[in-house]
């Protein structure tokens, strides 16, 4: 009722309620407990979720089948993302991985699993992805400048959107970072005078999406403004573009990150200035 009521449309299993029972990071012999092969049992229960997904209101669902696999893993998940597809239901696969040398194996995996979340990448492995007809997106990618205004280069090679995963996550001390498997990201902490201390990397992650969404507007003003002030907002965001490149690490300070902010701004009023004038 909840998830109905929300905006949310779509969900991912990584993290959440998966499959229970049924493996689904390798294909397995079901005739003897299910008396059907895989991908017909697989069917059945992708039915079920179907349903439930009908009930909520929700219209899409990725189910995660892969998670960094190693390059000896690359068939077992071609085969389950197969399986998927023979079910003929509308449920998305989902791997996340890195790919960044030309002859790595998990170029197979473009094509054939749905959404393809990437760590380390490269400008190939995304063309690849998309050339091939799956869904790319970014994950993990650490400081201001990676989860900000780079978003805008991989948008352009239409790889969009970036997820982090460790915003839920604590280990036993949330104040230390070498207590667990990966550091701690958790928005925000609890202190003996009574307020909240906000993580020093969720402020960073505010200020990336802030950068990014500045860019963004720029970039949709040029699209859709014409005149002086869209041809220089047009020139320095082509600048901007041309410093970035793809799986590299950020060519600016943060300090210059927001010099860079501040030049959107002035580029965005004279846009709309220019937008109000009779």
């Amino acid at each position: 009722e909840a998830l109905a009521k929300s905006r949310i449309k779509s969900v991912l299993s990584y993290g959440g309620l998966a499959i229970d029972g049924l493996s689904t990071t390798a294909v397995e012999d079901t005739k003897q407990a299910f008396g059907k092969p895989y991908a017909d049992v697989l069917g059945d229960v992708l039915g079920v979720v179907e349903a439930e997904l009908s009930r909520t209101g929700l219209t899409g669902y990725s189910h995660s089948i892969a998670d960094e696999p190693g390059e000896d893993g690359i068939d077992a998940i071609i085969n389950v993302a197969t399986a998927f597809k023979q079910t003929k239901r509308k449920v998305r696969t989902a791997a996340f991985t890195s790919i960044k040398e030309s002859g790595d194996p998990r170029h197979k995996l473009a094509g054939i699993v749905d959404d393809i979340y990437l760590n380390l990448h490269s400008e190939e492995a995304i063309r690849k992805i998309i050339t091939a007809g799956s869904r790319c997106s970014l994950y993990n990618q650490t400081g201001r400048y990676s989860r900000g205004v780079y978003l805008l280069t991989a948008r352009d090679l239409q790889c969009g959107g970036h997820m982090q995963f460790g915003f839920h996550s604590v280990h036993a001390d949330p104040w230390y970072d070498l207590d667990g498997r990966e550091g701690d990201q958790v928005a925000v902490f609890t202190h003996p005078d009574g307020n909240l201390r906000v993580s020093i990397d969720f402020m960073r992650y505010r200020q990336a999406i802030s950068d990014y969404r500045h860019l963004m507007l720029v970039n949709s003003l040029i699209i859709g403004g014409g005149g002086a002030a869209r041809d220089d907002a047009h020139q320095w965001l082509n600048k901007i573009r041309d410093a970035m490149k793809v799986g590299a690490s950020s060519p600016w300070t943060d300090g210059e990150l927001d010099r860079i902010r501040l030049e959107a701004v002035s580029h965005i009023d004279n846009m709309v200035k220019m937008k109000a004038m009779p």
